[in-house]
């Protein structure tokens, strides 16, 4: 527990991955709104610091707006080998939604959709993306 406070020393693998998702960032903050945004997949072997990056990456970003990671434009969504609530559940949780769990899954997209634009989400990671095949909506 005392490790998760602290500051991970960034490897030329992580300063590599933290600029090729801020170039995805950037770019898709270019397209106009309802485009559909590229996307990337990590498929690295456990252990390299996948999750590690993804902290560094919302950091990063909210260090550079001058706002704490909370209400950053980089949301970092872990999916729960454990838990079963779909994708757009997980995204509203992340975001502070106290229904996180209830509505139909289109109404949960829909619900999902306009809180990531309030915040003004740029990136969305999901972290542990592997587990999304054993949920619904997967």
């Amino acid at each position: 527990a005392a490790f998760k406070n602290k500051q991970a020393i960034p490897l030329p693998v992580h300063v590599n991955l933290v600029k090729a998702m801020d170039v995805l960032r950037q770019a898709g903050a270019l397209l106009a709104p309802g485009v559909q945004h590229d996307g990337m997949c990590v498929c690295l072997p456990s252990g390299v610091g996948k999750s590690t990056v993804a902290a560094m990456m919302a950091a990063s970003a909210a260090a550079r707006a001058g706002v704490p990671v909370s209400e950053g434009s980089v949301l970092v969504v872990s999916l729960d080998v454990e838990e079963t609530i779909s994708l757009w559940s997980c995204i509203l949780k992340e975001l502070g939604d106290p229904f996180f769990d209830v509505g139909y899954p289109k109404n949960l997209k829909k619900r999902a959709i306009k809180l990531l634009a309030k915040r003004g989400i740029d990136l969305i990671i999901v972290d542990e993306f592997n587990h999304a095949v054993d949920r619904g909506q997967a």
